[in-house]
C-alpha cells in the first residue's frame, strides 16, 4: 500500500491559513496511509539537524512499506534541509514542497519537484513594487523610504535574501536612503541571536514605531505567515493603528479584513496560500500516481488586494 509522509513545519495547528495537501491528495486516491511530523519552530538559522533527523524518521518507519512522496512544508530552510538529507541517503523518494525562493540545493535532488515565490531577481522587483505603493499612500511622500521598515527573521533564508534587496533597492536610485530600516525579530533587546521560539514580535513592532516607522513591509518567512493572526492583532492595537502595513500573501489581506479593517491601513501583495497548497496536493497525487511533471518548479501566482 502506498505511504505518503506529510513532513511539516507549518501544519494546520488550527490557525485556517495553512491549507493540507493531504486534502487534495486523498481526493485523488484511495487508501492511503498517511504519516505525519510535525516541526517544531525552534531553529536557528544553519541548524537542519532535527529537521533532518526527521525525514530519516520517516524513512526509518516506513521501511519495508512503499514510501510514496515527503512532502515539505515550511519554507526554504525545510525543504533545503529534506533535500540534502534524501540526497545523502541516495533517495529515489519523490519530495514535493513549497519555498520561498528557488533553490540549487533543493532542486540539486533530482526527485525534487514543488513551487516557488521567488527567485533571487524576483525577490527585488517584489520589494520594489511594495516600496513604490507604500509611497503613494496618503500621508506619504516620495522622500518618506527612511520611514519605511523591513520586519525579517533573521533565521531565515528567505529573510535574509529579503534583507539584502531591501539595502540595495532604498540606498539607489530613486530612494536614497542612507541607512534603510530593518528588524530581525531573531535578536534580543541585546542584539544576541535567538531561535524562533523566543522571538517577541510585538517588541519589533515597537522598535519601529519608536524609529519613526510610517510603514511596515512583512517578510514572506514560513515564520510570519504561521502567525498572521496574531501579527494582524498586533497592527490592529491603538498604538500601531496608523502605521501602514504591507502584507506577503492574501490570507493576510482576508483576516485584516476580517476584523474590520479599512483598506488604507493595508495591502497584500503575492500569493494565495490556500490555492498553493492545493496545487501541491495535485502535484503530489500525480506523483504516486507516476505521472512526470512538464516543469519541477514553477513559482506560484501572486495577487493583490
Amino acid at each position: 500500500m502506498l505511504q505518503l509522509a506529510l513532513y511539516n513545519g507549518l501544519r494546520l495547528s488550527g490557525s485556517g491559513y495553512e491549507a493540507d495537501p493531504t486534502q487534495t491528495v486523498t481526493g485523488s486516491l484511495t487508501r492511503l496511509n498517511v504519516i505525519t511530523t510535525q516541526i517544531n519552530g525552534t531553529y536557528q538559522k544553519g541548524t537542519y539537524g532535527n529537521i533532518q533527523n526527521c525525514v530519516q524518521d520517516i524513512i526509518d518507519a516506513t521501511s519495508g512499506h512503499t514510501l510514496g512522496a515527503i512532502v515539505a512544508v515550511g519554507g526554504l530552510i525545510i525543504g533545503k534541509a529534506a533535500a540534502q538529507k534524501l540526497s545523502s541517503l541516495s533517495s529515489t523518494v519523490p519530495l514535493a514542497t513549497i519555498i520561498g525562493r528557488r533553490n540549487a540545493n533543493v532542486e540539486a535532488y533530482s526527485h525534487s519537484e514543488g513551487y516557488y515565490f521567488d527567485d533571487d531577481t524576483t525577490v527585488t522587483q517584489t520589494l520594489k513594487a511594495k516600496i513604490d505603493e507604500l509611497l503613494q499612500y496618503s500621508g506619504m511622500t516620495s522622500t518618506d523610504g527612511q520611514n519605511l521598515w523591513l520586519l525579517y527573521n533573521g533565521n531565515s533564508e528567505m529573510g535574509d535574501a529579503e534583507k539584502t534587496a531591501w539595502s540595495s533597492i532604498l540606498t539607489g536610485s530613486p530612494y536614497n536612503v542612507a541607512s534603510p530600516h530593518s528588524i530581525n525579530v531573531a535578536v534580543d533587546s541585546q542584539g544576541r541571536s535567538v531561535q524562533n521560539k523566543d522571538i517577541n514580535i510585538r517588541s519589533a513592532f515597537q522598535t519601529a514605531k519608536s524609529g519613526g516607522a510610517k510603514a511596515i513591509v512583512v517578510s514572506g518567512d514560513p515564520y510570519f505567515t504561521y502567525r498572521l493572526q496574531r501579527i494582524i492583532r498586533i497592527a490592529g492595537a491603538k498604538n500601531f493603528s496608523n502605521l501602514i502595513m504591507s502584507y506577503p500573501v492574501m490570507e493576510y489581506s482576508d483576516e485584516a479584513k476580517d476584523a474590520g479593517m479599512g483598506s488604507s491601513n493595508y495591502f497584500a501583495y503575492g500569493p494565495s496560500l490556500s490555492d498553493a497548497y492545493f496545487n501541491l496536493g495535485a502535484l503530489v497525487a500525480n506523483q504516486l500516481k507516476g505521472t512526470a511533471p512538464t516543469t519541477r518548479f514553477s513559482q506560484v501566482t501572486f495577487t493583490h488586494s
